[in-house]
């Protein structure tokens, strides 16, 4: 193939799967398919760059249309080598244990399906465990969307767990550890404990003996006011992991807990009932981001010292991604103070987001599977994700006519009927009846651009002549050339009057983006109010929409 053809080739592959083409990326895949073209590179890169420019001004039709005369090599992707140590067949069991206080996100999203690719790879289970042990901040309302999420997400659970059902257990095994002086009642206060630990100085509390320690146990549990003890495990206060510096393992919560009432009024900690609670429920392997890495020191310290049975920690790199929050925490008071409108707020990475913005399940499956289980610290964007979903409307997503901030322009001559339009490029899903009449709406950026006596071509109608100040006529000449601007227009006495919201990074440089949520007026052609609430369609020469709220005529523009 010459160099000018295969340039072009991959440009309108890129072009079509990420929105644009890169030019440093369609050089880089043609040096290593043809690494002859290095022997004249300058010139080969000015090519590039140039093809490059032509491709990222044609419309997204007409890329789409030149794709299809393209063949490409299927790419079969060899099975990820998902390598953990001491997995047996057919016994290994894993489990995504998240704490309820609130909305699944994108990280979740990584753990339950590295967690899934490892059961099911070695034949084993999957456990769904809520951390539930905090009733300030555990409610079922986020017990129910997780579950909601999961199940969303094609994720299957063979178990779920409410460590909240395991209190007597835990408050047992908490016992045992101060009859064994293997953890001991800090009286001390919050300040003081804080200042020691990073000190590395142990407090009078720890050479209390076990019969006094279990007599302020037993008032914890009785009447002794919130704050004024706390069960603290036996670590190392020299350790250089400070989580080993006699961590908090049980404290008083006076609150009400959202499946137990008040029934219980001292709590376990994470770093107690999450490795007790995993090994009671026989999970082998953890797979967990790496902000837990420095607790598995701790977690297994705590189960040697209950003669449980230890469990396998690996812990991966948590997805950090540019302008986005990922993390309940952050996440929380954002939604709180009315910056996002709620948890399912289309700007942010919870899988309600990405679900109401229209993002597939397995665009989010492969997107966060993509980065395995290495522990290096990335940060990325949404484009890769934003791809994959492309990749998946793109075959199955109906096409309409819309344009954004419609201006009227009067077609002299057009006279008035409706023309027959494919409702796909490539494949017969069907066709739609657009009506046409002299008034048509074009979009404000394209009436910009148009200068008197300039042809263009009224996509899939005729060709007009521009006159002057929103006037036309039909062109002598009908006959359509690859170089011919053409644009999308709806006819202004019979169309579909709605509004789109167009996303973009909530946070740049750390700081509120006050335009990652703008809303623009569109107007539709009258078959779109065939779309159904939640359909995925593509506006052409817009891009990929969820109808959001069919009432308000509303749409989220996904890419």
């Amino acid at each position: 193939m010459e160099i000018d053809k295969l340039i072009r080739k991959h440009a309108i592959k890129n072009a079509h799967d990420y929105g644009k083409s890169n030019f440093k990326n369609v050089v880089g895949k043609i040096v290593g398919e043809h690494p002859e073209v290095k022997e004249n590179m300058k010139e080969f890169i000015e090519k590039a760059k140039q093809i490059c420019d032509e491709v990222n001004h044609m419309s997204r039709e007409d890329i789409e249309s030149e794709l299809s005369k393209y063949e490409f090599a299927s790419k079969t992707e060899k099975e990820r080598e998902w390598l953990v140590e001491g997995i047996i067949k057919g016994k290994v069991v894993t489990r995504y244990s998240p704490e309820p206080n609130g909305y699944m996100h994108i990280g979740h999203a990584k753990t339950v399906f590295i967690n899934e690719a490892i059961s099911k790879k070695y034949e084993g289970k999957q456990i769904l465990k809520f951390d539930d042990t905090n009733p300030k901040t555990c409610k079922q309302e986020f017990v129910d969307s997780i579950i909601k999420d999961c199940e969303w997400l094609g994720v299957g659970f063979d178990k779920i767990v409410h460590v909240s059902d395991m209190l007597d257990k835990m408050r047992k095994y908490c016992k045992k550890l101060i009859e064994e002086e293997c953890a001991y009642v800090c009286t001390c206060d919050a300040d003081s404990i804080k200042k020691n630990r990073l000190k590395g100085v142990e407090c009078a509390c720890r050479s209390r003996s076990a019969n006094e320690n279990l007599e302020i146990w037993q008032k914890m549990n009785e009447d002794l006011e919130e704050g004024k003890a706390i069960v603290r495990f036996k670590g190392d206060m020299q350790s250089n992991n400070t989580v080993m510096r006699d961590p908090a393992i049980y404290r008083i919560i006076d609150s009400e807990h959202y499946r137990l009432g008040d029934k219980y009024r001292v709590w376990p900690t994470y770093d107690f009932e999450n490795p007790i609670s995993d090994s009671e429920c026989g999970v082998t392997h953890v797979l967990r981001s790496k902000e837990f890495e420095l607790r598995a020191e701790l977690h297994k310290a705590i189960l040697r010292a209950l003669k449980l049975k230890e469990i396998a920690y690996y812990e991966y790199a948590r997805l950090d991604l540019d302008g986005y929050p990922v993390s309940k925490r952050l996440i929380r008071p954002l939604v709180d103070n009315g910056f996002f409108t709620g948890y399912d707020d289309p700007r942010l990475v919870t899988i309600a987001g990405l679900r109401r913005r229209g993002i597939p399940r397995d665009a989010i499956k492969t997107f966060t599977l993509s980065f395995g289980l290495s522990k290096q610290e990335i940060k990325t964007d949404l484009k890769k994700l934003i791809a994959e979903a492309r990749k998946h409307y793109d075959p199955i997503a109906k096409r309409y006519f819309a344009v954004r901030n419609p201006k009227k322009i009067i077609v002299k001559g057009m006279g008035k009927g409706s023309v027959s339009i494919s409702l796909h490029p490539n494949k017969d899903i069907g066709s739609r009846n657009v009506t046409f009449s002299e008034s048509i709406y074009i979009d404000e950026n394209d009436l910009l651009l148009l200068k008197p006596r300039t042809i263009i071509r009224l996509k899939d109608l005729k060709n007009i002549e521009i006159i002057d100040n929103g006037m036309a006529k039909v062109a002598e000449d009908q006959s359509i050339n690859r170089d011919m601007k053409k644009i999308q227009w709806v006819d202004a006495n019979n169309y579909a009057k709605c509004a789109m919201w167009i996303i973009d990074r909530p946070f740049i440089d750390g700081k509120p983006n006050d335009a990652s949520l703008r809303e623009v007026e569109i107007a539709c052609e009258k078959e779109s109010e065939k779309i159904k609430e939640k359909e995925v369609v593509q506006f052409e020469r817009i891009g990929f929409c969820i109808l959001d709220d069919k009432k308000k005529g509303r749409y989220i523009k996904i890419d």
